[in-house]
């Protein structure tokens, strides 16, 4: 998983990137689903069935209801 990139407007053609706010929630969600896959789940000593479904509702979250509500893009010309 990678913070947005820049990307081209099917419609416009035109360059959008993701806006700064964007980027910061990007990688501050990354680290947090990190930090609980790698230290604090295996912390827990849980069984690994568990530790599986907790990672992957963790990664549904993250797709499903956080990436969707906090996308915005900028549009910049460059010449």
């Amino acid at each position: 998983m990678k913070p947005r990139t820049r990307i081209k407007c099917p419609r416009c053609r035109a360059y959008i990137e993701p806006s700064t706010l964007t980027i910061i929630y990007d990688y501050v969600a990354i680290i947090a689903i990190a930090l609980m896959v790698f230290i604090f789940i295996p912390v827990m000593q849980m069984a690994v069935w568990a530790s599986i479904m907790i990672s992957a509702g963790l990664l549904v979250i993250y797709l499903a209801v956080f990436l969707p509500f906090t996308v915005r893009f900028k549009r910049y010309d460059y010449d």
